[in-house]
């Protein structure tokens, strides 16, 4: 896969039911095998991974088409590993990505992403959205 200066390969973590959004701190629970094998690699170099929802959270396995373009590129901030071999994860959303290319691989999958350009004018509407939530 061939990368831009500002694209990046990273681990990918498909989301069930979760979206990160940049600036948000949460806690994850990983328990898929490539999703624990994509933090284990995040983890020895530099604790960042792509996370991206799942278009249905039924599917175990999710390929290409099972996911969504757009991300959130996180920063792995603490891991737990549990008894039954799952991880609790502390994230932090760094900013909103497109995933360009999908490598399924056997251990762990991987993206090939670049930063999207988010749009700085906040309408009034907007702002009272943000202000809700």
């Amino acid at each position: 896969m061939q990368r831009d200066t500002n694209q990046e390969l990273l681990p990918v973590i498909p989301g069930r039911d979760l979206v990160v959004f940049p600036q948000c701190v949460l806690p994850l629970s990983v328990a898929r095998p490539k999703s624990v094998a994509g933090i284990e690699e995040a983890l020895g170099g530099d604790k960042r991974a792509f996370i991206v929802a799942q278009r249905h959270a039924d599917i175990e396995n999710p390929t290409r088409d099972d996911l969504y373009d757009v991300g959130t590129v996180i920063e792995i901030l603490q891991m737990i590993r549990l008894n039954d071999g799952s991880l609790k994860v502390l994230v932090e959303g760094q900013f909103a990505a497109r995933m360009l290319a999908f490598d399924l691989g056997d251990k762990v999958s991987r993206a090939v992403v670049e930063p999207v350009e988010v749009e700085q004018e906040i309408s009034k509407e907007l702002e009272a959205l943000q202000r809700l939530v």
